[in-house]
């Protein structure tokens, strides 16, 4: 297992999703580029959504949002299926859907993928323009959606534009 996971890094990947199924007893393994292509030339808008819980919200008000490693583990509803996702120094967003209605639904899907209670989580709305420099944006391949994206590089604190402690806000 070691001399996979050595050749796959080497290589400019990484494993970034384990799903294990305990029904059969096996797992799948989700191998990505490292770096996904930069696709900021792309976007129609430099206006992105962030989601965090409110404990942190204090400490993104003086220092941004930096990107951090992460991990993750969810459970299938009907308990067969155990996703474990570990990625390098990321800041996830959310790129601004064509509607209104859309970003509704892709924060409440992002909300309950989190496992958020409705009082523990705020929504940044951050305008990448006010930035003194140009922050490239990925594509999360991972994701569902194709709004969900990523930088690897930090987002200052300016660039927050407002905060929502709900959906119903925005």
């Amino acid at each position: 297992a070691e001399e996979f996971i050595n050749l796959i890094v080497s290589n400019g990947y990484c494993i970034s999703q384990i799903r294990y199924s305990k029904r059969n007893n096996s797992s799948i393994f989700l191998i990505e580029p490292r770096y996904q292509e930069d696709i900021s030339d792309k976007l129609k808008s430099r206006i992105f959504y962030h989601i965090t819980k409110k404990d942190n919200l204090e400490n993104i008000k003086r220092t941004g949002l930096r990107p951090r490693q992460g991990k993750y583990k969810t459970q299938s509803k009907n308990n067969h299926f155990i996703t474990y996702r570990e990625f390098d120094d990321r800041v996830f967003l959310i790129a601004e859907p064509k509607s209104h209605q859309d970003l509704k639904n892709i924060l409440a899907q992002t909300i309950v993928d989190k496992q958020y209670g409705k009082d523990e989580y705020c929504i940044l709305k951050l305008d990448l323009r006010k930035s003194k420099f140009e922050i490239p944006i990925y594509k999360d391949t991972v994701s569902k959606s194709k709004y969900a994206v990523y930088t690897i590089y930090p987002i200052y604190s300016k660039c927050i534009i407002n905060v929502y402690n709900d959906i119903d806000e925005i």
